[in-house]
């Protein structure tokens, strides 16, 4: 996740989710994990201008829920700063 943070990602995203409050640390995405490749290319689509759609299929557990919900993330820590 490092390596995408200031390109892909905010700094400050990755750095909040790789040291969540104590209360969400299970839920945490470590600074030095390494996405898969569909949801990297998840979140470079969503940051087209203009967004493009986007399907993802893949198994259970394989991250599909991150595809969405990182670029949401990243874009409401984009308005906070």
């Amino acid at each position: 996740m490092a390596s995408l943070s200031g390109d892909l990602l905010t700094g400050a995203l990755v750095n909040a989710m790789d040291a969540p409050p104590p209360n969400l640390s299970e839920q945490r995405f470590a600074a030095d994990w390494s996405p898969y490749t569909h949801q990297v290319t998840a979140w470079r689509r969503l940051r087209e201008t203009p967004p493009r759609s986007i399907i993802v299929s893949s198994g259970t557990g394989s991250g599909k829920t991150e595809c969405f919900l990182v670029p949401v993330l990243d874009d409401l820590v984009r308005q906070l700063v």
